[in-house]
């Protein structure tokens, strides 16, 4: 081990730690997870755990957080920018956000879930920009509509929460994509419609 510590430079041992605490935070929750559980499944010492980070569980729970988020705007930011019709940028939007969570299954409840359970203020404000983070990709979307910013960020926000609620169910298998899918889109494009400028 002594070695291997040797070799690894700072940003491969942060990564290391990062990636020992997203699955031991997944498997265990926030509040059931100590830094001892952690740096055992990183293969490294407690002491360096908070060598990089020196508030200890809250700091390194958030740059779990920052790494899963950017992730998921990576993942969101093809449907905002797709030259297509508003329509298919929303559907585009679901998919991919709906896709992200059912192949990154630990990432709603570290983000979101557990992470507003978790207790601390630095974690829950974290979430908290997180999820105006999302609401701000799918504002984009709304934008487009004409609606003003006042209502935009009522809509986004509310509708950001809609699209968690239902992912939720279907990673908990209480409904199944295609339906999660086609129940959002008409919830969202419905919406969105009651801001379209009138025609003709």
């Amino acid at each position: 081990m002594n070695a291997e510590r040797i070799r690894l430079d700072p940003e491969e041992r942060k990564a290391r730690i990062r990636a020992a605490a997203r699955s031991v935070f997944a498997a265990n929750g926030y509040n059931a997870t100590g830094l001892v559980e952690v740096a055992e499944h990183a293969d490294v010492s407690k002491g360096l755990v908070y060598h990089y980070y020196a508030a200890g569980r809250p700091e390194l729970y958030v740059a779990v957080m920052d790494e899963l988020y950017d992730e998921l705007l990576a993942a969101l930011a093809p449907a905002t920018r797709a030259q297509v019709t508003l329509e298919r940028k929303v559907a585009l939007f679901i998919d991919a956000l709906f896709d992200f969570f059912e192949h990154n299954r630990d990432a709603l409840g570290l983000l979101f879930r557990d992470a507003y359970g978790s207790g601390e203020a630095l974690v829950i404000e974290r979430a908290q920009q997180a999820q105006l983070g999302v609401a701000g990709e799918l504002g984009k979307l709304v934008a487009q509509t004409g609606a003003p910013g006042s209502a935009t960020l009522v809509i986004t926000a509310g509708t950001v929460g809609f699209l968690f609620e239902a992912a939720d169910l279907l990673l908990r298998r209480h409904v199944d994509a295609d339906t999660a899918k086609a129940a959002c889109l008409a919830f969202v494009t419905g919406g969105f419609a009651a801001f379209r400028p009138p025609t003709g």
